[in-house]
């Protein structure tokens, strides 16, 4: 075989460059970097059209009449041939697209976005597939409609079948990988075969050839240099010939039957190919054509060669008109050999010849077969004859290929990018980022610590380490390298912080032959390995072997923090429908102190992880606050649940915060405490780039809620925020007590609405999840807005809440009431403004009253007793300052403690805290504070003992209310006023009512009005009457009174105010001094000192006067 190499031309300026013919053959089209499309009428055209489309053009394809163009605005756009005025748009990218691919009624595209669409025209629906993790860099499509092959720059090819959009087969680590178009070394330009039946790939220095009924490879054609690096296949109309082009600019033709090379040229220049096509009009023209990376487009014309027809089953692989022109001649030779002409008779009856009738070649071209004796075979089958139809279910052997079956995800580091990409990063986590440059001029790996005040940067050599694996912590740094010919799998950790007089602490291990290093991770703690055997072993930080552990399953990824490790692995095949099935183990590494201790995690048995159907996972590892958390190729953040076991909760959907489709969030870190996941926008690709450096964001928990966009579920979201945050801040109290208290206030705004929109069933569920103080003031707000039935079923939800405390205490009585008891009388002795309150609230408790009690002993909640003697340990600044402003001139009052002061961490007048009312059989009501007496009505006198015992009785009262009371009063006169004043109201509250009541207050408007309306209040209480639970409920049914009755009764209370039973009172206001009033000792008007000399001369006009 034989052809003319002609010379190139210039088509475009120098760059990637596209070439394609028309339907006819006759006209070449080109783009290429300056936005250009050029036709041209042969290689000779020296005025071809141009149309500008753009400012570059990446590739374009011929449908009559309109040019495909691939343009650099991201899209895939019309542009008619002879005007090259725009068309319509047929797809969108979010990157630029780079290969193009016609036929009939579909339009196949590939981007940088590492998606492929498939639009149809007939229907105009587009088909994206989606599954490559790097950019596209070729397209072809199936014959038959049914199926389209993509190659990319991770080294795969993929067939999708159409009609379910799925991958049905996957061919990985066909061709050098590469981290963007331009970079890659080849451009794997696939082809099928006119008739469907075989895909052919270009890899290295041959050509695979694929059956499309089962995907497996059949046969190579292979080319003799094996320097040269096939970048382009392309099968010409007929089928029989097969076009391969090198990146030195080899151009090498093929027998597609036997596999035989049958011819090859050299470009002048040795440049790369980057576009090779046949000529369609294969009958009249047998031409390749091709550009370069320097834009010149070129011809290889004339191509001859002696193929003959092969048997009846390769036919339909030789061209899609039958017979080939081959056949066709020579079966004109047979019937002139039996007409009796030759080449002389042909040359003076040629007119005559034309209008000759061939019996065979009308059998041929109707494809009735002969044998060579002209005997009739058979007829043709039907698939052969039957036009190509795109079939809406896949054909009857693809299903059943075992290369249907997804394959497992490989093991990887978290936040790496792939290691195909010339510049890459190995890890990025809170620690600092490890970069690896694998270009010819600089082989190396940099580090970058974000405090750099704590580490200084480091730069290693990588040229003959080969290192291609690192983990990075605080206190240490691994990299590690794979198995090679000639060394094996090792592990090189070199200490941070660690400095010693004797030397370097730095220390690498080997792993055993028929090892390979797989993974590594490192904490504060440990130092993990692990290999491709499934065995992982922990070391610590120094170097000290600790544990080898097996893994249950193939690793997927491996994280540590502190003791803890995660092995992320694969539990099962992967299903038939994609989905990854998954488990992680979380150990604790560190040794217990004795050996009767466990210390377990709850995550140590095999948990399952939640993924997306037919996702990945993309990032793994511990939070900062040390809980497992795990992100899948669909964004979605998962957490370990605190409260259920084995349970992940979603956390954030970083879907939600891109607008493209193919925008993706490389997650670095996740902050339970701030609430924060920390990652990096990367558009149009899942990895962020080296150059510029990428910025870092700061998205906040969004629990993926129904109706979130709504002020209930705004509220609801941030309810459930704040509750991770405080299961995760147990062991900081500071930060706990302001989570607990933004969701109690969420709570009550969420209880707010629920009341405004009058959902009250939600509004009962909210308070549920409220605290004691929450609810009280919900009952409140309910009352408020006069939502009694609400506030009766708060109040129940409250005293059940109560009832249900108590009988824990009860419980727990037997183990807390020694040192709770221990506990109380320390903290009577250490407070002596509580002392006379003290002796008055265990008076009343003595006669069967329970009017105050402590706090713990009322409720007999533990965890309160054990947060009261922490807190009297507690050293704040409080304590301090009260020791430092203690009163020197303070009195003791005898028969008390000599321990006066306040206790430590607490100022005197918070020890009140310890005390509030309770009221087991009532609601919770507060008492209104009554006035405090004065001097002359507190005084006592031995005349009327029952005018003394209304004083004590106030005196005592108010002093339980505030806190404060004479100080020289003795605790032996107060027990028997206090038991004296039980008696007497005991013998007089049932015979004389409320008026002969020693409580009883005529000038009161509240108490006038009680006395005329005593069964009211008395209805109001259950159980036995009780006059000092009945002052509250008075108090708020005189509340609730009109105007007018209120005017009444305090109009009555100011008439008797003059006098109680012919007795004046005193007034307790001081007043002023009469100057008529001759007894008062005689005062000189005060001056003010003079201080200027106006003021000067207003004193000596002053002395002047007088």
């Amino acid at each position: 075989m034989s052809g003319d190499l002609r010379p190139t031309r210039y088509a475009h300026c120098e760059g990637h460059t596209d070439v394609c013919f028309s339907d006819d053959g006759r006209s070449l089209i080109t783009c290429g970097e300056d936005g250009e499309v050029r036709v041209f009428q042969g290689l000779d055209d020296d005025d071809c059209l141009t149309h500008i489309v753009g400012d570059r053009a990446h590739a374009l394809s011929y449908k009559f009449p309109d040019i495909v163009v691939g343009c650099d605005y991201n899209c895939i756009q019309y542009f008619n041939a002879e005007t090259g005025n725009p068309g319509s748009i047929i797809a969108r990218f979010t990157s630029h697209p780079t290969c193009l691919d016609v036929h009939e009624h579909l339009i196949a595209a590939g981007g940088s976005d590492m998606i492929v669409c498939v639009h149809n025209t007939t229907d105009s629906t587009d088909t994206v597939l989606e599954g490559h993790t790097s950019s596209i860099l070729s397209v072809s499509l199936d014959p038959k409609g049914d199926y389209v092959a993509s190659s990319s720059c991770d080294g795969s090819v993929k067939i999708w079948f159409l009609a379910s959009n799925s991958c049905v087969k996957t061919l990985p680590d066909l061709h050098p990988r590469s981290n963007r178009f331009a970079a890659s070394t080849t451009l794997c330009r696939m082809a099928f075969t006119p008739s469907g039946s075989h895909l052919l790939v270009p890899t290295a220095q041959k050509v695979d050839v694929y059956s499309r009924e089962t995907w497996l490879l059949e046969r190579h054609l292979k080319l003799d240099d094996a320097q040269d690096l096939l970048s382009i296949v392309t099968v010409s109309k007929c089928g029989g010939l097969v076009g391969a082009a090198t990146t030195t600019g080899v151009i090498a033709v093929f027998d597609f039957k036997t596999g035989s090379r049958l011819f090859s040229a050299q470009h002048p220049k040795k440049v790369a190919i980057t576009a090779l096509v046949w000529n369609p009009d294969i009958k009249t023209k047998k031409e390749l054509a091709f550009t370069d990376c320097q834009g010149q487009l070129g011809t290889l014309t004339n191509i001859t060669s002696s193929i003959k027809a092969g048997p009846r089953d390769h036919v339909a692989d030789q061209s899609n008109v039958f017979p080939p022109p081959e056949v066709d001649a020579a079966l004109d030779d047979i019937m002139d050999q039996i007409n009796g002409t030759d080449d002389e008779g042909d040359m003076l009856h040629g007119a005559e010849e034309e209008n000759d009738i061939s019996l065979a070649k009308i059998k041929s071209q109707m494809g009735f077969a002969d044998d060579e004796h002209g005997t009739f075979i058979g007829l043709p089958t039907q698939e052969e004859n039957a036009p190509p139809t795109r079939s809406s279910s896949p054909p009857p052997p693809a299903p059943v290929a075992p290369a249907s079956v997804p394959q497992l995800q490989r093991c990887f580091t978290p936040s790496m990018t792939p290691e195909h990409h010339a510049q890459r990063y190995m890890v990025w986590n809170s620690v600092g980022i490890v970069k690896q440059y694998n270009l010819e001029e600089d082989c190396s790996i940099g580090v970058e610590f974000h405090d750099s005040s704590l580490h200084h940067s480091l730069h290693l050599p990588n040229s003959h380490s080969g290192y291609s694996i690192a983990a990075l912590s605080h206190q240490a740094l691994v990299l590690a390298a794979e198995a090679s010919a000639d060394s094996p799998s090792r592990v090189w950790v070199q200490l941070l912080l660690a400095s010693s007089a004797v030397g370097s602490q730095d220390w690498n291990v080997e792993l055993p032959d028929g090892e390979d290093c797989i993974a590594v991770t490192c904490s504060n703690k440990i130092v993990c390995i692990a290999s491709d055997k499934r065995i992982v072993r922990v070391h610590s930080i120094g170097g000290m072997s600790l544990d080898v552990l097996c893994v249950p399953g193939a690793l997927v990824c491996m994280a540590s923090h502190e003791h803890h490790l995660m092995l992320l692995y694969h539990a099962a095949t992967a299903g038939s429908d994609g989905d990854q099935q998954m488990q992680m183990m979380v150990l604790n590494t560190e040794r217990p102190s004795s050996r009767d201790q466990i210390v377990t995690h709850k995550a140590s048995l095999g948990i399952s992880v939640a993924l997306c159907p037919r996702s990945f996972v993309s990032w793994a590892g511990f939070s900062d606050e040390g809980t497992p958390v795990v992100v899948d190729s669909a964004g979605f953040v998962r957490m370990l649940h605190s409260r259920y076991r084995h349970t992940w909760t979603i956390i954030l959907s970083t879907k939600a915060l891109v607008l493209g489709h193919s925008d993706h969030h490389f997650v670095l870190g996740v902050s339970e405490s701030e609430g924060k996941v920390r990652s990096v926008l990367c558009r149009g690709s899942r990895y962020p780039p080296l150059v510029p450096p990428p910025y870092v964001s700061l998205n906040d928990f969004k629990v993926p809620l129904l109706d979130a966009a709504s002020e209930k579920g705004e509220l609801e979201a941030s309810l459930l925020q704040y509750d991770l945050q405080a299961n995760s801040l147990l062991d900081k109290q500071d930060q706990l007590e302001e989570a607990e208290i933004l969701l109690q206030t969420t709570l009550i705004k969420l209880f707010a609405l629920a009341c405004r929109s009058g959902r009250e069933v939600r509004a009962l569920d909210v308070c549920r999840l409220m605290s004691e103080r929450s609810l009280q003031s919900a009952i409140k707000y309910s009352a408020k807005l006069g939502r009694s039935l609400l506030a009766e079923s708060i109040n129940g939800l409250y005293e059940q809440r109560r009832t249900c405390a108590s009988q824990r205490s009860v419980r727990s009585q037997h183990v807390i009431h020694d040192s709770y008891l221990e506990d109380t009388s320390t903290a009577v002795n250490e407070s002596s403004v509580m002392d006379e309150s003290s002796t008055f609230v265990s008076s009343i408790a003595s006669e069967g009253d329970s009017i105050v009690e402590p706090t713990p002993c009322n409720i007999g909640n533990p965890l309160l007793a054990v947060a009261t003697r922490r807190s009297r340990h507690d050293i704040s600044l409080d304590s301090t300052i009260s020791a430092s402003v203690a009163n020197p001139f303070r009195k003791v009052v005898a028969g008390v403690a000599a321990q006066a002061e306040p206790r430590a961490g607490k100022k005197a007048f918070d020890s009140l805290d310890d005390y509030r009312h309770v009221e087991p059989s009532t609601n919770p009501i507060r008492r209104p504070v009554l006035r405090k007496k004065g001097k002359a009505e507190r005084k006592p006198t031995e005349t009327n003992k029952k005018e003394l015992l209304q004083s004590v009785l106030s005196s005592k009262f108010t002093q339980s209310i505030s806190g404060s009371g004479k100080e020289n009063q003795s605790s032996e006169i107060q027990l028997v006023e206090e038991k004296e004043e039980t008696r007497i109201i005991n013998e007089t509250k049932d015979s004389t009512g409320l008026r002969g009541s020693p409580m009883f207050k005529s000038t009161s408007a509240m108490y006038l009005w009680w006395a005329d309306n005593e069964h009211l209040v008395e209805e109001q209480l259950s159980g036995p009457c009780d006059f000092r639970k009945l002052i509250p409920i008075a108090a708020l049914l005189f509340k609730d009174l009109p105007n007018e009755v209120k005017e009444k009764y305090k109009k009555m209370a100011n008439d008797n105010s003059t006098k109680i039973e012919g007795i004046t009172l005193v007034s307790s206001k001081r007043k002023r001094p009469d100057p008529s009033d001759d007894s008062l000792p005689n005062q000189e008007p005060k001056k003010l000192k003079p201080s200027s000399a106006v003021d000067k001369l207003a004193a000596f006009a002053f002395k002047s006067a007088s």
